[in-house]
C-alpha cells in the first residue's frame, strides 16, 4: 500500500475562514416554567431544523425509564449537536442529573475547541475538499494534535486533556 500524499494539502489561518455557526447562534436554556413551546422557541435555528417531534419523544421516555430503574443515561453525540450550538441544553440537561455522560467523536472535539477559541465554528465543505484546504487551520490543527499527544503521554483522556488546555 502506498502512504498517502500529504504535499497538496494546504493550512490556513482560521482567522481566514468562514464559518457557518457562531456562539451568539446557540440555543437559550428555557426559564423554568416556561413550557415545552418556549423552550421549541429556545432552539437553534442554524442552517435547518428537521421535525423530530418522534424522535424527541421516543429519547424522552428511554431517558425517563433509565431513570426510574436507577441506570445511567450516556449520550454519544455527533459534531452537529456541537456544531449546530445545542451544547448549553447538554450542559443544562448534565447540571439537573438528567444526563450523567457524554461522549462525541473527533470532529465533535475540533468544533467544542474552535468554539472555545474564536467562538465560531463550520466552514464550508463545497470546493474546500478539493483544493486541500477544508479542516486545515493551523491553530485546531496544532491545538487537537497536542491534546492527543499529552493524553498519550500521561495515559489521561483525549476529553479530559481538552477540557483542562481550555481553562
Amino acid at each position: 500500500m502506498k502512504p498517502a500524499d500529504l504535499s497538496k494539502i494546504q493550512r490556513s489561518p482560521i482567522s481566514q475562514r468562514k464559518n457557518l455557526v457562531k456562539v451568539k447562534d446557540f440555543t437559550k436554556v428555557p426559564e423554568p416554567g416556561t413550557g415545552f413551546l418556549h423552550f421549541l422557541e429556545c432552539l437553534p435555528l442554524i442552517k435547518h431544523r428537521t421535525n423530530a417531534a418522534t424522535s424527541l419523544a421516543t429519547v424522552i421516555k428511554r431517558i425517563l425509564c433509565a431513570r426510574d430503574n436507577s441506570r445511567t443515561v450516556s449520550w454519544g453525540l455527533g459534531p452537529h449537536v456541537v456544531k449546530y450550538g445545542l451544547t448549553p441544553l447538554i450542559v443544562e440537561l448534565m447540571n439537573y442529573d438528567v444526563v450523567q455522560h457524554v461522549l462525541t467523536n473527533g470532529a465533535g472535539a475540533i468544533h467544542d475547541v474552535e468554539i472555545a477559541m474564536i467562538g465560531e465554528t463550520s466552514e464550508e465543505m463545497g470546493g474546500h475538499i478539493s483544493t486541500g484546504t477544508f479542516g486545515m487551520a493551523h491553530e485546531t490543527g496544532d491545538f487537537i494534535n497536542s491534546a492527543a499527544v499529552e493524553a498519550m503521554e500521561t495515559k489521561q483522556g483525549f476529553g479530559y486533556i481538552i477540557g483542562k488546555k481550555h481553562s
